[in-house]
């Protein structure tokens, strides 16, 4: 069966480009071999699934939402039924220490050793002020970016 939808912010009521739409499990986990597709930019998807299996509306920043899909959710469910209305989340991680990788000569800025407090903007994390932060690694039970 194939079904359709939208998926919008539940504040602001915008379609949300990019978000992913999949097959699942009960928690939303995505299941193997893995199928699914990407909203448009009108927030729009249209994905072909089986009865009794559950779909996933997930994007960064908002929390992810599932629906079960039945025999007789086509027949019993009003047309916007297959529509997500994602609600925005925030998620906070550990704080951790930024550590130079290398001891060739760097800038100071690069070189201290500090604690930072990451901040979330819309799931994404953000290290303010931190110049030439380019990979991470865990190393002794720190983490190394």
């Amino acid at each position: 069966m194939k079904i359709q939808g939208k998926v919008i912010d539940s504040t602001t009521k915008e379609p949300l480009f990019g978000v992913n739409v999949f097959i699942s499990d009960q928690n939303g986990k995505v299941i193997n071999p893995p199928k699914g597709v990407a909203t448009n930019p009108d927030g729009n998807y249209s994905l072909d699934v089986g009865s009794m299996q559950y779909v996933s509306a997930s994007y960064i920043g908002y929390k992810t939402i599932t629906k079960l899909n039945t025999p007789f959710t086509s027949n019993t469910q009003p047309s916007d039924f297959w529509d997500f209305k994602l609600s925005p989340q925030i998620n906070e991680i550990a704080e951790f220490t930024v550590i130079a990788d290398k001891d060739e000569p760097i800038d100071a800025a690069r070189k201290d050793k500090r604690n930072y407090k990451p901040f979330i903007i819309g799931g994404l994390v953000v290290l303010a002020l931190i110049v030439g932060v380019v990979t991470y690694k865990k190393l002794n039970n720190e983490r190394y970016l």
